[in-house]
């Protein structure tokens, strides 16, 4: 069976345009709240070997490249396809298996280069007893601090400093 899943967004497409978007589905559930996804656990609990659960939207399905690959993988593993309409993303055929696999192998490219960058700034703070500033281009009013899951670069000022409160 085909089950399409829809949800509603704030900036997405409209609920009502994903659900003509599913004609061809045996079932739809739909998701009233943006950000709500009980439906989409619901549903996917429910799938057996052989089901497709279509979207129209990658973004229907997870926040992260991460989190989409996982949730992706965990559906082949149980015999279940996905369609991502917009994308032209068919898990049952050839070519749409070999795309998913190489967005994943980006994926973990990308999460292995974010890791190799979160370490090695790291152990450069860690020269000089971890207040190595004038190393990272910091004078000694400011504190680094580094997000490792975003991979970003924030800058808080101490207290004391003309920003600082």
């Amino acid at each position: 069976m085909i089950y399409g899943y829809a949800r509603a967004s704030t900036f997405g497409p409209p609920l009502a345009a994903q659900l003509n978007a599913f004609a061809f589905c045996d079932v739809v559930r739909q998701e009233a709240a943006p950000g709500e996804t009980a439906v989409l656990d619901i549903v996917v609990e429910g799938l057996q070997a052989g089901d497709v659960l279509a979207v129209t939207r990658l973004d229907r399905i997870g926040r992260s490249v991460v989190g989409l690959i996982g949730f992706v993988r965990a559906l082949q593993e149980r015999g279940v396809g996905l369609k991502v309409l917009d994308a032209g993303i068919d898990t049952t055929t050839t070519q749409g298996g070999l795309f998913l696999d190489a967005v994943t192998v980006f994926a973990d490219l990308e999460r292995d280069l974010v890791q190799e960058q979160a370490n090695s700034e790291i152990q450069a703070a860690s020269v000089g007893g971890g207040q190595n500033w004038k190393a990272a281009g910091i004078d000694g009013r400011q504190v680094e601090c580094n997000s490792t899951a975003a991979g970003r670069r924030h800058v808080a000022h101490k207290r004391g400093s003309p920003f600082g409160r």
